[in-house]
């Protein structure tokens, strides 16, 4: 069931009752700990080019600039204390603003990376996204090909706007996140392949299986340093760069485009890239056929599942346990639940175990479009941004996880995903103004002594 409300009002207590309803049979401290999150959230909202933090009821609560300078890719922190976002004015920096409107610009590419991350045309210097990942972190989202974004992450210090901003990494993937408290990043692709690290070099932990039968479209032995263009499959000229012990480096260029992939696959194992017109998913299945010849057998194999495998929507539970996702199977979606450490889950075995991650918990989830980005507002609240590119589509979903007793197989409950307004009306100077939505925050609160 998708709320979706108009009013200032009805969307809060949609989503009131819909965590009660959830909370019924699980555990009473759960509807606390819902209700109390969702009375404090804040809407960072752009009126005349400025930026403000206001309450659901339209009260104004900071205002953050007052420029009236155009601004893209503008969002709050978890703690409503910070924004970020880019003036169009000054396109190859982003800024970062606190409570009391103290402003400071910072290069997209530093200095002494723009050689080597930025490509001739300067993609790379006007970012697609900007989002804190945490707190004091900030995710920086630049265009680095159909298949992947390159994220790069930086920390921002306690108490002041950015005095202190350092890199904190850079990776590559469809869509990365940063575990809390930890330098650690998870990263999903549009194959369903989750690894720690890099999509693309990091460690794989898990993978959603999506090529099951069929004969492949294509089947190549190559030696190492031999460059190949299959007559069927994808528009990709295929490279085996490198052997070390069973692992397999391949270089995947699109013809005709500056594209290119590097890929590292264990023997046996594959990795995928993306149909440019068609937008199928494609996989290419390595294995060492002569070692001491340096040949390499790769199986081009078309998935036979949806186009759409997974959704952009990757976060870390809010205490790092594990990882959340949303899988599509033929007609019905799904959030994931994976976690490492734990034994495979009975009744679910339509997934491949790695190295030690599983499926821990799925809930069937209804949903109103594929989800960009989604994030923990409260250790029970996530944050899904189903929009496109004419903007943000927010909406909310009540997710409670549970260890089961004596610390058994994880429990997934979700309630009903409330769709959040899209603009709110603000009282400006004594003049209720319409306020786009960019962005929510739910702060925690501390409890008062008794």
């Amino acid at each position: 069931m998708i709320t979706a409300c108009n009013s200032k009002k009805s969307w809060f207590n949609a989503l009131s009752v819909s965590l009660v309803a959830l909370a019924i049979g699980i555990c009473s401290s759960f509807v606390a700990e819902a209700n109390a999150s969702n009375s404090h959230c804040k809407a960072l909202v752009e009126i005349d080019s400025d930026l403000y933090l206001a309450s659901p009821s339209g009260e104004v609560l900071t205002r953050f600039t007052s420029d009236a300078e155009p601004k893209r890719l503008a969002a709050i922190s978890p703690r409503a204390d910070k924004a970020a976002y880019i003036a169009e004015n000054r396109p190859e920096m982003f800024a970062t603003v606190n409570s009391r409107g103290e402003t400071e610009f910072f290069p997209i590419v530093p200095r002494n990376q723009r050689q080597e991350n930025m490509d001739s045309s300067g993609t790379n210097n006007r970012l697609l996204d900007l989002s804190w990942n945490s707190a004091n972190l900030l995710r920086l989202t630049h265009f680095a090909g159909r298949d992947s974004a390159q994220f790069d992450f930086r920390r921002v210090s306690e108490g002041s706007t950015t005095s202190g901003l350092k890199m904190q990494a850079l990776v590559i993937g469809q869509n990365c996140a940063m575990k809390p408290g930890s330098g650690l990043v998870a990263c999903i692709d549009q194959g369903g392949h989750i690894s720690l690290g890099d999509a693309f070099n990091g460690q794989s932990v898990y993978s959603v299986p999506i090529f099951q039968g069929g004969s492949p479209l294509a089947t190549l032995d190559v030696n190492v340093g031999e460059k190949r263009l299959p007559q069927s499959g994808p528009p990709y000229t295929l490279r085996v760069k490198n052997i070390s012990n069973d692992q397999i480096t391949l270089d995947l260029t699109r013809v005709g485009s500056k594209f290119e992939k590097e890929a590292y696959v264990k023997s046996g194992a594959f990795t995928t890239v993306t149909g440019y017109e068609s937008g199928s998913v494609y996989g290419y299945f390595a294995t060492i056929l002569n070692r001491k010849a340096q040949t390499v057998r790769v199986k081009i194999v078309k998935s036979e599942a949806p186009d759409k495998i997974v959704d952009m929507g990757l976060a870390w539970q809010p205490h790092g346990e594990g990882l959340l996702f949303i899988r599509h199977k033929q007609t019905q979606s799904f959030l994931y639940l994976i976690q490492p450490g734990r034994k495979s889950v009975l009744g679910h075995n339509d997934i491949k175990v790695d190295r030690h991650w599983h499926l821990a918990a799925k809930a069937t989830v209804n949903l109103p479009g594929s989800v960009k980005k989604m994030r923990f507002l409260t250790g029970s609240m996530l944050l899904l941004d189903t929009g496109n590119y004419k903007g943000a589509q927010f909406s909310i979903l009540p997710v409670h996880i549970s260890n089961g007793r004596n610390g058994g197989t994880p429990l997934l409950h979700v309630g009903d995903l409330t769709r959040l307004p899209s603009s709110l009306q603000v009282s400006v100077s004594g003049t209720l103004v319409n306020g786009k939505v960019l962005d929510w925050s739910c702060p925690a609160t501390r409890n008062k002594a008794h």
